[in-house]
C-alpha cells in the first residue's frame, strides 16, 4: 500500500491534492491531528465530518469558541503542542501508526494507498519518508502567508515537489505523482 505525505504552507493546496488522491485514486486520508480534531468535535458536540468542513471556513477558524476562549485553530495547535511537550514528541506519530496498522490489517483491500495531509514537523516528515514519499505542495509565488507552528519541513533528496499552478495542472500532476510512486515501488 502506497503512503504519500503532504507538506506545505497552505492547507487548501494540500487538501486539493488529498481530495484528488482520495476521490480519483482511492486513497484513505489520515492526519496527524485527527485525534485533536476528534477532541474538538467532542467539545463542541459535532461530528468529525462537520468539524473538518468547519475548519476549512475562515470565519469559523477565526472566531473564538465560547467553551475555550480560543479559536478552533488555536485550540487544535494547543492540543498538538501539549501532546508533543507533555506526552512525547512522537505521540501523534504513534497514534497515526496505530491507524495505519488497522488500515493495513483490516482495510487494505479497500484502499490503493494512504495520504497524510498535514505533515508539519521534521519527525513527522522522517516518519513519512521511512514509510513512503513526502510531497511538498507549493505555489511559485506563495504571497503573504500566516505563520503556522511547525510549517517549514525542509526538502530532502527523494522528496517530491508538486506545484499548484491551477486546478487542471495540480490534478494532472497529482495523477503523474501516483504513477511515479507506484512505479518506484515496483522497480
Amino acid at each position: 500500500m502506497e503512503l504519500i505525505g503532504l507538506t506545505g504552507p497552505r492547507e487548501n493546496d494540500r487538501m486539493v491534492v488529498a481530495r484528488r488522491l482520495t476521490e480519483r485514486h482511492n486513497f484513505a486520508q489520515l492526519r496527524f491531528d485527527d485525534p485533536a480534531r476528534d477532541m474538538l468535535g467532542a467539545l463542541l458536540q459535532l461530528g468529525r465530518e462537520r468539524i473538518d468542513a468547519l475548519l476549512l471556513e475562515r470565519r469559523f477558524c477565526e472566531t473564538p469558541l465560547p467553551e475555550t476562549g480560543s479559536t478552533p485553530l488555536q485550540f487544535l495547535h494547543s492540543l498538538m503542542t501539549w501532546g508533543r511537550r507533555s506526552i512525547g514528541p512522537d505521540l501523534w506519530i504513534n497514534l497515526l501508526r496505530q491507524r495505519l496498522a488497522f488500515i493495513a490489517e483490516e482495510l487494505a483491500y479497500e484502499y490503493a494507498g494512504i495520504v497524510i495531509s498535514d505533515v508539519r514537523f521534521d519527525n513527522e516528515a522522517r516518519f513519512v519518508r521511512e514509510q513512503g514519499v513526502l510531497v511538498h505542495v507549493a505555489r511559485p509565488d506563495p504571497g503573504p502567508l500566516a505563520t503556522i507552528p511547525g510549517d517549514g519541513v525542509k526538502f530532502q533528496y527523494r522528496d517530491q515537489i508538486l506545484l499548484n499552478l491551477g486546478a487542471d495542472f495540480i490534478a494532472r500532476h497529482t495523477d503523474h505523482l501516483v504513477q511515479a510512486v507506484c512505479a518506484q515501488r515496483v522497480a
